[in-house]
């Protein structure tokens, strides 16, 4: 005897797989937005932390321009440029390994700003095979382009930038 939904469930799988075989880009929240139950980093934290000053001063848009056209249109959503770009600068200027960015990121209210969050999040910002997908997807050229944003930034500043974490 066969179910009703073991039909419903076959063609839930194929579909699930079909979508996530392309991955569309995710969009960052946006920063002026406000929800009523959710804290807006903004209200909370100082805006003269050495992690926002740096966040500021790095050029996410360029970026997001860059990796973009990696993206598919149509898919699942994944997660946002700034988000990924944001943890992988930090675990380089930490030297932490994956796991230990990602629990780090929960912790930290300055790492998730850092990261292009709007709200305080107590979840885990990104998987570890978001880092590892994303990295695939910017290849060693898109990891260069990352190190070399974050290298530029160091020479604007003076020797107080090496203390940013």
């Amino acid at each position: 005897m066969r179910h009703k939904s073991s039909g419903y469930i076959c063609k839930r799988i194929v579909s699930n797989h079909q979508k996530s075989c392309k991955k569309m880009l995710g969009k960052s929240p946006s920063q002026t937005s406000l929800h009523l139950f959710s804290p807006a980093l903004r209200t909370f934290i100082n805006m003269e932390h050495k992690l926002v000053v740096l966040a500021n001063k790095i050029n996410f848009i360029s970026l997001e321009k860059a990796f973009s056209p990696l993206y598919s249109k149509t898919g699942m959503p994944s997660k946002p440029i700034l988000l990924m770009v944001g943890l992988l600068i930090l675990k380089q200027m930490k030297k932490l390994a994956d796991e230990t960015i990602m629990s780090v990121g929960v912790q930290n209210s300055y790492i998730q700003y850092f990261c292009g969050e709007t709200f305080f999040n107590i979840v885990l910002l990104a998987t570890l095979s978001d880092l590892v997908h994303f990295r695939k997807r910017i290849g060693h050229k898109g990891v260069e382009k990352i190190l070399e944003q974050s290298i530029l930034l160091f020479e604007k500043n003076d020797s107080r930038s090496r203390n940013y974490c």
